[in-house]
């Protein structure tokens, strides 16, 4: 689970070691960094913008699975991303996505 700015400061030594999957997630994230739950249905920017590195680093490598967990009202949101075609309901009304061709369900 990438949960904390450490975790993606770390991000790209993380993707190398013996690792076949990493989750990063909203809620946690967001306490991590010192900003409290969610003000409502949208993400902290800070929020968003740490789950844009985090997409980045992911598309730059091709070994680890990097999936993303989110309320299922951003789906569509994440998928626009790049977060990639692969869903799967999770849950409390989560999601999680897979970046396009990088392993996920179905490909």
């Amino acid at each position: 689970m990438i949960e904390s700015a450490e975790a993606v400061s770390n991000l790209e030594a993380i993707l190398q070691t013996a690792v076949s999957a990493i989750m990063v997630v909203p809620g946690d994230m967001s306490i991590d960094l010192g900003l409290g739950p969610a003000p409502g249905p949208e993400n902290h920017p800070e929020v968003e913008e740490t789950f844009t590195r985090v997409r980045e680093i992911c598309q730059a490598q091709d070994r680890v699975i990097c999936g993303i967990g989110d309320g299922a009202a951003r789906l569509q949101q994440r998928i626009d991303e790049g977060w990639g075609p692969r869903a799967s309901a999770r849950p409390r009304g989560r999601a999680a996505t897979w970046p396009a061709g990088r392993g996920g369900p179905g490909t």
